[in-house]
This record gives C-alpha cells, structure tokens and sequence, in this order.
C-alpha cells in the first residue's frame, strides 16, 4: 500500500512539474510520450541540483540529445536555458570535443563598445573642451566610459553619431577626421 502511495506521489509531483515548465517555456506536453516526459522530468530535477554551471548545462544537453529518445532541439533548449542552435552545436560535438569545451573556460563578454548611449557624454565633453587633442578625447573615452579604442575607430564614431559638427573648428582637418597625416608630435 505504501508503494503505491509513493507512486501516486510521484506521478502528481511529475505532473505539476512538466505543467509549470510547459507553460513557463511554451512547450506542448502533448507531443512528448510518457517516456520523453519522464526524461524531462528527470532533467528537470538533474538541472536543479546542477545550478547554472553552463559547463554541466552544456553536458546535460549533449546527453539529452544523445540518448535516444527522441527529445527534439527545441526542448532540450527549454530544459537547458540555451538556445536551439547551441543544442544543434552541441549534439554535432565528439565525445572528445565536448570534453575539451567543457574543460576551456568560456570566452566571456567581448570587448566593451562605444555605443549610441555614449554619444551625450562625448558630446558634451567635446563642447567642454575646445583645444583639446584626440590624444585627450581617446583618454576621456577610456577613463571615464572604460571604452578602449584606436583613432580610426572614433573618427567612426563621430562621423556615425555626427558629432565631428561640434569641433568643426580645430578637428575637421585633423587626421581624426580627414585622410591626411600629421607627425605623431602634433597628437601624442
């Protein structure tokens, strides 16, 4: 009688899990048979002891698309929180080069990038300073916005964002600005 307790337990705590995760991540239950929903589940409760370690995220999914019950892409995305390229990714891996993904630290962000919400601050610190240098305005950029960039990269910024107007005067036959040269004394 106990047994069958456990079981009827079980089976209501399955239930209510697929159920919120459906929802939650938009998937149909329906098209998922009794076994693809008792993997689910089970990878639900492996990805909750796991944390959010991308690494054992990442392995999970390679298992999940490996194991042959025929969980689709979009799914073992859902139960994994990536994307289904990154499932297509990882189920086309060897054994031996998903040990070797595993084992690399990822990559991380890339670098920070002068953006659209830098342009008021470069902006303004250009009306602010009229006999400044390019030296000084790659300096303000990396000092304040902690963007690391080269000369060309900001005469393409300005130009994008259109702030070359607010130092038309001393700049605009700068090399920052035209396709001239200038010894390196004139802006170090």
């Amino acid at each position: 009688m106990a047994t069958t307790q456990a079981i009827t337990a079980r089976l209501d705590e399955r239930a209510q899990a697929l159920e919120a995760w459906a929802q939650q991540h938009g998937v149909v239950l329906r098209q998922l048979d009794d076994g693809q929903q008792w993997l689910v589940f089970a990878a639900l409760r492996v990805r909750s002891a796991l944390g959010a370690l991308p690494a054992l995220m990442r392995l999970l999914a390679y298992l999940l698309a490996h194991c042959g019950m025929g969980l689709s892409g979009p799914v073992i995305a859902a139960l994994t929180g990536v994307s289904d390229r990154a499932i297509r990714t990882t189920k086309a891996l060897t054994p031996h080069e998903l040990l070797l993904s595993v084992r690399t630290p990822p990559r991380g962000r890339g670098k920070p990038k002068l953006g659209p919400e830098h342009a008021g601050a470069v902006a303004k610190f250009l009306i602010e300073h009229r006999d400044i240098q390019v030296s000084d305005i790659l300096s303000f950029v990396r000092d304040e916005l902690h963007v690391e960039l080269d000369r060309k990269t900001l005469r393409v910024y300005i130009a994008r964002y259109g702030l070359g107007c607010l130092r038309a005067d001393t700049l605009v036959d700068a090399p920052l600005f035209s396709e001239a040269r200038t010894s390196a004394a004139h802006f170090s």
